[in-house]
């Protein structure tokens, strides 16, 4: 997926949300207490639906020779070995089935009240051109989400798992090399990795900053930034990378944003 198209594919997002108006008072309730903090969050990660992680789900592996390390390698090896096929047939039935209103009914009866749902940036792509290597179309699955969030009293934080260019180079970021970070490399393309991740997450933004389930965003997912900051040390972000504090900011003007306020410090 070029860098280019992921700019074209955010910016096309724009105005494009569906009707994700929330079904029911006790849902709304339940909303509205988890996000003014009246009610503790009771959460769980949605692991391995939109970001494949083969300890989640090595199924998905089954059949490929080598180490694939992450999606991205596993849907190079599958194209190599000629499985392309049978490897995005597995994922669709497994995005289908991973996750559905069932689970977040039985959550809710659990007393969740709070998901995260981590994504690659290829999920603004719904044709197989632009998503390539990764299959297309995994919107329609975070509009499940934030449908079935507001259904059933769930909120939803949506969460940069995997950044163009890899943001840590751990297997769930699907980096190009395993171990290679290259988000904020000193050689950057056009638009630039931080510049693409804004891109995407201010589509998302713009999609369902009004959705009723929506909790915010985690902007970049443990990021290990030139060895200038451990990923537990966020508030060393703006002194490492374009991707600024200033720059996370401007996304506030229409959505939440879930990041340490010592990250806005200069």
């Amino acid at each position: 997926m070029s860098s280019s198209s992921i700019v074209a594919l955010a910016v096309m997002l724009l105005g494009a949300a569906p009707d994700l108006s929330q079904s029911g008072s006790a849902a709304s309730d339940r909303l509205a207490a988890v996000k003014s903090g009246a009610e503790p969050m009771h959460g769980v990660n949605l692991g391995a639906w939109q970001v494949l992680e083969k300890w989640m789900a090595p199924s998905l592996w089954d059949g490929i020779d080598g180490d694939a390390w992450g999606e991205r390698q596993l849907m190079l090896a599958a194209e190599q070995q000629g499985k392309t096929a049978q490897v995005r047939a597995a994922i669709t039935a497994h995005r289908d089935s991973w996750v559905t209103e069932a689970d977040f009914a039985a959550m809710e009866a659990a007393g969740v009240n709070a998901v995260r749902l981590p994504i690659g940036f290829w999920v603004v792509a719904d044709t197989a051109a632009g998503a390539a290597p990764f299959v297309e179309g995994g919107l329609k699955y975070v509009d499940k989400a934030m449908e079935w969030g507001a259904a059933h009293g769930i909120g939803v934080l949506v969460d940069m798992h995997a950044a163009p260019g890899s943001q840590n180079g751990f297997d769930h970021s699907a980096p190009a090399q395993k171990n290679k970070a290259l988000w904020d490399s000193r050689q950057q393309p056009s638009p630039s990795y931080p510049a693409q991740t804004l891109a995407v997450i201010s589509a998302l933004a713009q999609r369902y900053g009004s959705a009723p389930a929506l909790l915010g965003f985690a902007p970049l997912n443990e990021p290990t930034v030139l060895g200038c900051f451990s990923y537990l040390d966020l508030s060393r972000l703006h002194h490492c990378n374009p991707m600024t504090a200033t720059n996370l900011k401007q996304l506030a003007d229409h959505c939440r944003i879930r990041l340490p306020a010592a990250a806005f410090t200069f």
